[in-house]
């Protein structure tokens, strides 16, 4: 299988990328229930965990960052039908993988959209292999969700990190 072999720009598997990102929620959720749970010896992590994906939020999109994120970036986009698409034709049904692929369109295949905004972020390679792990540290609403996954509708991205690092992404669908 050649996804089995394919490694991501920080030169992991997208299996042991996946694995890492498994056990840190694990013990994320394990430090909100202690916390929940009145342990006064809860990690002071549990406090600044982030929501899941499927929590709900307010208006569309909802970021729980650490006190030390800032935004370092921003970038408008107009979702249109190649960036529903992968390379190989197939449809993307998650929506870290449609901002990616905007994102690969916009800035390595030179396919854009009207409305379609530069970024310096992600014009880094490495930087869209962890555009997963950015929308999972932050959080968007079931319908503003639904509505990026079909299309046809403007988002704005806002990078949130330290220095140079993304830690998250705030999406909002417009």
């Amino acid at each position: 299988m050649i996804a089995a072999l394919a490694l991501t720009g920080c030169g992991k598997s997208e299996a042991d990328i996946r694995a890492e990102e498994r056990a840190r929620m694990l013990d994320e959720m394990k430090a909100m229930k202690a916390l929940q749970d009145g342990n006064p010896d809860a990690p002071a992590a549990a406090a600044n965990a982030p929501v899941p994906a499927s929590a709900p939020s307010q208006a569309q999109s909802r970021v729980v960052a650490d006190a030390g994120s800032s935004e370092i970036g921003r970038y408008r986009a107009w979702i249109g039908e190649d960036d529903l698409y992968n390379s190989q034709g197939q449809r993307l049904t998650k929506v870290w993988q449609v901002l990616r692929q905007d994102r690969a369109n916009f800035h390595k295949f030179g396919v854009s959209q009207p409305g379609d905004e530069a970024d310096r972020f992600f014009a880094n390679e490495r930087n869209r292999a962890i555009m997963e792990s950015m929308v999972r540290s932050g959080s968007i609403d079931h319908a503003a969700s639904q509505r990026l996954l079909a299309g046809n509708v403007t988002v704005e991205v806002r990078i949130l990190g330290r220095g140079e690092t993304g830690d998250t992404v705030s999406v909002t669908v417009q």
